[in-house]
């Protein structure tokens, strides 16, 4: 077991140091003309259609209890 532990230990003890990674800066973006958002530039759109989905949930729901109340009375 100890030998184990001097190999590994010499592996590790020649292993050369690992530098930290600088971030990569994206020189595109001034070329294209493209805002960053962080110093303010223009959002995406990204509205959806919200409404459309709430009346159909809606209706939905409307149709359940209609049909809940039908077979309820009906007694099935």
């Amino acid at each position: 077991m100890k030998e184990v532990e001097d190999i590994v230990s010499d592996v590790v003890s020649k292993a050369p140091a690992k530098k930290p990674a600088k971030p990569k800066i994206h020189n595109d973006v001034k070329k294209l003309g493209v805002a960053s958002t962080v110093k303010g530039g223009k959002l995406p759109k990204t509205a959806g259609n919200y409404l459309a989905n709430i009346m159909a949930g809606l209706t939905l729901v409307l149709i359940g209890i209609a049909l809940h109340r039908r077979f309820k009375v009906a007694g099935i």
